[in-house]
């Protein structure tokens, strides 16, 4: 996965131009807020991104930890948002020592296909670990469907849990899991 940080943490171009860029987080934000289920959750973003409206997603939770590996992303991410008091910004590894079921909200969201299986799996058993029961964990854009088909549920004790009656253009996770 190192590889993959150290592109998206550099000055790439995914994106046709700054619209495409603003739509997408736009859009992904906006998908986010749909999940969420109470004003007061605390919603964790693993490997967020640039999360340009990250801010949406905070004012529909009480409280949004941004976790990204890249540092440079990280700096921009917290000028971006250092006006904010209910946005935190942290490296994922700091995720480790976090207090067990911190969140009520996970959302892994277009990083798993740069994951090995061994960081995969590792970071399924810490997404179990800061869930709350009862919590909500989103993937989406999986590149790679057999990895999130063979997502070992009974292991993590999760249950699927259909997701909102979204018209399938507008929904953007493949799968929602809820811990129990």
């Amino acid at each position: 996965m190192k590889d993959w940080v150290a592109y998206y943490d550099s000055n790439h171009s995914i994106y046709v131009n700054a619209r495409h860029r603003d739509v997408h987080y736009g859009r992904l934000a906006d998908a986010i807020v749909n999940h969420v289920r109470a004003r007061t959750a605390a919603v964790l973003d693993y490997g967020c991104g640039e999360a340009l409206h990250a801010d949406r997603v905070a004012a529909a939770a009480g409280r949004l930890t941004l976790a990204e590996a890249g540092p440079a992303v990280r700096g921009r991410l917290v000028e971006r948002f250092k006006e904010n008091p209910n946005i935190t910004v942290i490296s994922t590894d700091r995720l480790a020592t976090m207090p067990p079921e911190s969140y009520e909200m996970v959302i892994f969201h277009s990083v798993s296909q740069y994951l090995t299986r061994e960081q995969f799996d590792r970071t399924a058993a810490l997404f179990h670990r800061l869930l709350q029961p009862g919590g909500l964990l989103l993937v989406g854009d999986v590149v790679h469907t057999e990895q999130l088909a063979a997502m070992p549920l009974e292991q993590w004790n999760l249950a699927t849990e259909p997701l909102p009656q979204v018209p399938a253009e507008h929904e953007v996770f493949d799968r929602a899991l809820t811990r129990d």
